[in-house]
């Protein structure tokens, strides 16, 4: 194994997701370049996050007695222009999660801060298998026509306690807390998106000040269509879906099923389902379905690694999301939010 260690400032509920990154990319992935998990910060003190990993609540300190190869960003997005600022000073390169920001004037502030260092962004769905199986097969149903991206989910749908999260000062809401995924995808697939029309609304006015969906309609190079998004959306399945339209049919993926692509075929009404392979998941940096923790975790996880080889090699990675494709997303998003 070839370790590049690494620290997390932020220890809430996705720097969780990041620490277990690293245990599972050690375990399955044992001769690529692993993230090492060798310290994590919080502003609060934990008596012990982890066994056998030190706490700190001073990045400085942390840095210095870790000596971590890359920053991992897990603080609350308005809260990261400090880290931006150490790094910077300190040449660290760094991981930092979605969005980058909440605003665009602070993503551009953070973009101008990190211009000169490697970052890469935890846009992870760029990863899930059945992505890179759409895009390699974007031929099949001839010239696009249209898409549509569905990002529904259920959190705001019953009452539950104020978090950071739910605050228009802190920048949440459905768009830029879930959107903002789909929003790299898409760019991703299909390539640079602009901005064409959009909306937004709260439904549970007494208990919610961000709102809980939205509805973008975007332009892509080859085609347009729309991203709906809300977290107050409940669904048995298929929740979390890209369908791509063309002349000669449709693409299918559903986040939830992340090693199959689904192609319809107008000439013969028919469905193949289009697997990835073993091979494709080792090449992939991807846990196969054997070793798989949930997509969500195994993106996650294949997302750090990817940005852990990037900092031991140097070598370009085109799958890996960069400062300017947050900041993409992210002036797409101040259309409609700001």
């Amino acid at each position: 194994m070839k370790a590049v260690p690494y620290t997390i400032v932020g220890f809430g509920g996705v720097g969780k997701n990041h620490a277990l990154a690293a245990c599972q990319a050690a375990l399955y992935f044992p001769g690529e370049w692993i993230p090492q998990l060798a310290g994590v910060m919080n502003r609060t003190p934990h008596a012990a996050p982890l066994p056998g990993v030190p706490h700190f609540t001073d990045l400085a300190k942390m840095t210095g007695e870790c000596k971590p190869a890359f920053l991992d960003l897990c603080m609350p997005h308005h809260l990261r222009k400090d880290a931006f600022l150490f790094a910077a000073e300190h040449r660290l390169p760094v991981y930092c999660e979605k969005p980058l920001a909440d605003t665009l004037r602070t993503a551009e502030e953070l973009a101008e801060i990190a211009k000169d260092l490697p970052v890469g962004l935890a846009f992870v769905y760029r990863y899930l298998p059945a992505v890179s199986l759409m895009k390699e097969n974007l031929s099949l149903i001839g010239n696009p026509i249209d898409f549509k991206a569905v990002f529904f989910h259920d959190s705001y749908l019953l009452p539950r306690p104020k978090t950071w999260r739910m605050t228009c000062e802190n920048g949440g809401g459905a768009l830029l807390d879930l959107g903002v995924h789909f929003l790299d995808l898409l760019a991703y697939l299909l390539g640079p998106l602009t901005y064409e029309s959009g909306d937004k609304g709260i439904y549970f006015k007494d208990r919610n000040e961000v709102e809980e969906f939205g509805r973008m309609v975007l332009k892509a190079p080859i085609c347009s269509g729309t991203l709906e998004v809300s977290r107050i959306h409940a669904t048995e399945e298929g929740g979390k879906t890209v369908t791509l339209y063309g002349e000669r049919g449709s693409l299918f993926i559903d986040l939830e099923k992340p090693y199959e692509l689904r192609h319809y075929d107008l000439a013969s009404r028919t469905t193949q389902i289009l697997r990835a392979s073993d091979a494709f998941l080792s090449a992939l940096l991807y846990p196969a379905p054997r070793n798989s923790l949930g997509f969500y975790q195994d993106a996650h996880t294949c997302s750090l690694m990817h940005f852990a080889r990037l900092v031991a090699t140097g070598e370009p990675d085109p799958l890996l999301p960069t400062l300017q494709d947050g900041l993409a997303a992210q002036k797409l998003l101040a259309q409609i939010l700001e």
